[in-house]
């Protein structure tokens, strides 16, 4: 994601950045993204909706 490092302070995002940012680590793929998030991917797709 465009102006995210994994240097950055992940503290400081917010929980749509932080999806995004995983998002874009797991190429789109959003079954390992919601696995990485530690949620279902019904809640995963519920907040990339907002």
């Amino acid at each position: 994601m465009e102006g995210i490092s994994r240097k950055d302070n992940k503290t400081n995002l917010s929980s749509s950045q932080i999806i995004q940012w995983v998002l874009a680590e797991e190429h789109g793929n959003k079954e390992k993204t919601a696995k990485r998030l530690g949620i279902s991917r019904s809640t995963l797709w519920r907040m990339l909706k907002k």
